[in-house]
């Protein structure tokens, strides 16, 4: 092969647009082996730096800089050293002491753990324990002390000279019943029955009465890790449970018999986030596969392969390498983008390679058939990719990081792809095709009709049956959508998360934890501006529950006094009462025998029972209520009711707005962290920002479909086409109840410049043609083509183990359907309609204007 000659002629046919375009071509063919060595070049340097680019699973990633709620999350977790996170290890067997074993061992094991890697190895309530059995009596409630006086007094006058047998009853707030009541000849004594009601509040205190968290039948018992970190999925907490992993699943082989597991917020997160990852890897190897047979199928040529996936691959590395000197990772949210953006950035290359293909079939030679494929195809391919561009670019225009990092990758994405294409393609072509062109057949020969291509001729000789039939489903797709786009959010997170997880993974042990703990996961943490602050914040939050959700959020809210007996006021008044109580004890012992007597001992207060400091608090009670720079006493814990479901996204909005009304003595919002705040405020910026993002990209696609349409009849054919397929969509979406999510939300966008870019390729094909049948035939089987390959890359999505990603398919996939269908029925029909008041006519091309003539020898 040999370069073109020097004497071309310059472009004397197109616009500025088409005569740019044809002049690189040009170039491109004279100095390709150039054009493909900076090619090459530029896509080392983009997987070069695209290669660094690390997923951060942390949802806390995902929300606006700017939300006050992010804000408030953020200092709390600064403050307080990064939240407590847990990694709960369970071991089960029938052998309680087996496992009591495995515990101990374990202990020592994770205990020679890297200094920083864990906070804490808590194996049981040990040291605290001891704590509250030496201060219990100060952990009984003010009403339970009276009632022991009550009952005090009522056996010293019981047994005084003068006393009628008159029993009054102790009738105090907060009493349990009394068991001396039922009619029995035999019944005990109150002291007996106060005593063993006093008993059974300490058995409640201490639900771990050997020192170890474990179910009461001792089949399951845990270790706790705790962690400096947020628990929201971040690689930071990775090694540790690795090490853990490592160490309990070592351990337990070594006893054999022993079922491990790991729970808490650490490998919850981590579970998720990890799922979602191999979702990805195998979405886009199934995705991968699929498109690849799909373009050779088409093309009938493993060349086609490599034009096509070369240019797509320098374009999609060299927008990961621009999203790794934009933000240097990855989110949840922009992890799977590389399969759009193949899946889409993919579609520019198609054409531009059917469009040469038929060329060649048609007898033209190398150089006028890329010519004709560039500045045919180079003006609708242009215009999609700039509608494309933008529906992405809408997204960047929100607060929500989920949604403008996609959108910005996204965006910059599909001009790098048409870019790429338009210049590496010609210099590809010419490089490597054979003298019979890529289709492989003979010059002159023909494609047989495509089905696409029949579809668009129906529609063609049918416009007025076909926009009918349009109309009827557009009005029933109208039905369910006024219900549907009140409200279309996915407040059901429970439909989001991984599906092995909830089965056998981490959600599961989380789950059995739960049994094990007697609770429902993490509290909520709140921090006051000073320890004093705190009771009145704990009482504000109760009352903020009762009086917003009649109480139904809030179990309790606890504080450091709750481990010290009650604030200082409150200790005093007990000492005191603890004292008469003592003395009347005192008393009553001398002259008592027997039952009573043993009641009586056990019932007294200790003589040395003083107020407890913060000193006395052993570390595992009072680290929890400890920030990063020491100071103790501000953070307040609110316990959930367990009847409450943290999946359910009404009940977290519920929660972060009682959390949001906190305040501090000077009114200020005090900082605060749970999971009822993240997925909130995700909610919040999906709610504010959707809104915005698709209007935004509705007037993107309306300006370009303005400009593609060349006039204002053909572009409102083009909006008009956009239209029926997004109501389609969403009326699609309503009866399957197919909820808008942080993830499938970017497909609506999307769809927008879908339905733009397949409108105008099939427009601008029938100007370029002079008519909607040639157009369908030449071009109708390509757009079919760029829709396959992208649901193929959606449709791997469907067998994702993240439920999101699920939807995500979902949604893409019927958007493209819808695409599809009304740009091969519907917008010919429209454009049949209009030619026939205002004939079409064959748009200038270059093969067709001074460059026909140009000498090449190829």
């Amino acid at each position: 092969m040999s370069g073109p000659s020097s004497g071309e002629a310059s472009p004397a046919a197109g616009g500025w647009f088409e005569r740019a375009l044809a002049a690189y071509t040009l170039f491109a063919l004279r100095h390709r082996k150039w054009v493909l060595a900076i090619g090459g070049a530029l896509f080392v340097l983009g997987v070069a730096l695209s290669s660094r680019l690390r997923v951060q699973g942390d949802f806390v990633e995902l929300l606006p800089s700017e939300s006050a709620a992010a804000q408030r999350f953020r200092a709390a977790l600064a403050r307080k050293g990064g939240g407590d996170a847990t990694l709960v290890v369970l071991v089960q067997s029938t052998d309680p002491l087996k496992n009591r074993e495995f515990v101990d061992r374990l202990e020592q094991r994770l205990k020679a753990l890297p200094p920083g890697l864990a906070k804490e190895i808590d194996a049981g309530p040990r040291e605290a324990r001891a704590y509250v059995e030496r201060f219990f009596w100060l952990f009984l409630s003010r009403a339970q002390l009276e009632r022991a006086e009550c009952e005090l007094d009522g056996e010293e006058a019981r047994r005084s000279p003068g006393y009628l047998g008159i029993d009054e009853p102790c009738d105090v707030p907060g009493s349990p019943a009394k068991a001396y009541d039922a009619p029995n000849a035999q019944r005990r004594s109150r002291l007996s029955v106060l005593s063993d009601e006093i008993e059974q509040r300490v058995r409640a205190e201490d639900r771990f009465p050997e020192g170890y968290y474990r179910t009461s039948d001792g089949k399951v018992y845990a270790l706790v890790v705790r962690a400096r970190r947020a628990g929201m999925g971040e690689q930071a907490s990775d090694r540790l449970l690795l090490e853990t992993e490592r160490a309990a699943r070592t351990l337990a082989a070594s006893m054999g018999g022993l079922d491990v597991g790991f729970g808490g917020d650490i490998p919850t997160a981590i579970a998720e986030r990890e799922a979602l990852l191999d979702d990805i890897g195998v979405v886009s190897v199934a995705a991968v596969f699929l498109v690849f047979a799909a373009i050779i199928a088409f093309f009938r040529s493993a060349r086609a392969l490599f034009y096509v996936g070369a240019c797509v691959s320098v374009g999609t590395s060299l927008a990961f390498a621009i999203a790794w000197l934009s933000f240097e990772r990855l989110n949840a949210a922009t992890s799977f983008l590389g399969s759009i953006i193949v899946g889409n950035g993919i579609n520019y290359s198609i054409v531009y390679l059917s469009r040469y293909a038929e060329r060649r079939r048609a007898g033209a030679e190398l150089r006028q058939a890329l010519l004709d494929a560039a500045t045919t195809c180079g003006r609708a391919t242009g215009l999609s990719a700039l509608a494309a561009s933008l529906s992405y670019l809408s997204l960047a225009a929100t607060s929500f990081r989920g949604f403008s990092e996609f959108g910005l990758i996204g965006g910059v994405g599909m001009v790098l792809c048409w870019l790429t294409t338009f210049f590496l393609l010609p210099a590809m072509v010419a490089q490597f095709d054979s003298a019979r062109g890529l289709s492989g057949g003979r010059a002159g020969a023909t494609r047989r009709r495509s089905l696409p291509g029949f579809l668009t001729e129906f529609s063609a000789d049918h416009p007025r049956a076909t926009l009918l039939f349009a109309g009827f489903l557009f009005v029933l797709a109208l039905w369910p959508l006024a219900h549907y786009l009140r409200d279309p959010w996915e407040y059901n997170f429970g439909r989001l998360r991984s599906q092995s997880s909830d089965r056998a993974g981490a959600n599961h042990y989380s789950s059995l934890a739960d049994r094990v703990f007697g609770s429902r996961g993490a509290p909520v943490l709140v921090l006051a501006e000073s320890m004093k602050d705190a009771p009145a914040v704990a009482r504000r939050a109760l009352e903020l529950d009762h009086q917003l959700y009649d109480g139904k959020f809030l179990e309790k809210a606890e504080t450091i006094y709750d481990r010290l007996g009650g604030e200082p006021f409150e200790v005093e008044d007990k000492l005191r009462a603890l004292a008469r109580i003592r003395s009347r004890i005192d008393v009553l012992s001398k002259r008592a025998t027997g039952e009573e007597l043993e009641a009586l001992r056990k019932f007294r207060p200790r003589d040395d029972l003083r107020a407890p400091g913060i000193e006395d608090l052993p570390k595992q009670l009072r680290e929890p209520f400890t920030e990063s720079d020491g100071r103790v006493g501000t953070p307040v814990f609110l316990s959930l009711n367990r009847g409450v479901s943290q999946s359910r996204g009404e009940n977290l909005l519920k929660i972060s707005h009682l959390l949001a009304e906190l305040r501090a003595p000077s009114g200020a919002p005090l900082p605060n962290a749970g999971r009822a705040t993240v997925f909130a405020e995700m909610i919040r910026a999906m709610e504010q920002d959707g809104p915005r993002a698709t209007l935004l990209s509705l007037l993107a696609v309306v300006a370009v479909s303005v400009i593609g349409g060349r006039s204002l009849s053909a572009a409102l054919c083009v909006l008009g086409s956009l239209v029926f397929a997004v109501t389609w969509l969403l009326g699609i979406a309503a009866v399957s109840d197919l909820r808008l999510n942080f993830l499938n939300f970017v497909a609506l966008p999307l769809t927008f410049g879908i339905g733009v870019e397949y409108a105008i390729n099939v427009q601008d094909r029938a100007r370029a043609e002079g008519g909607v049948r040639a157009a369908g035939r030449s071009v109708a089987g390509t757009v079919a083509l760029c829709s396959l390959t992208t649901i193929f890359g959606y449709g791997a999505l469907l067998f994702a183990d993240n439920l999101a990603l699920q939807s995500f398919g979902h949604y893409a996939i019927i958007g493209e359907l819808t695409c599809l269908v009304s740009a091969l029925l519907l917008l010919p029909a429209a454009l049949t309609l209009l030619q026939r008041r205002k004939p079409l006519l064959p748009t200038a091309s270059i093969q067709k204007g001074g460059f026909s003539s140009v000498p090449m020898d190829v």
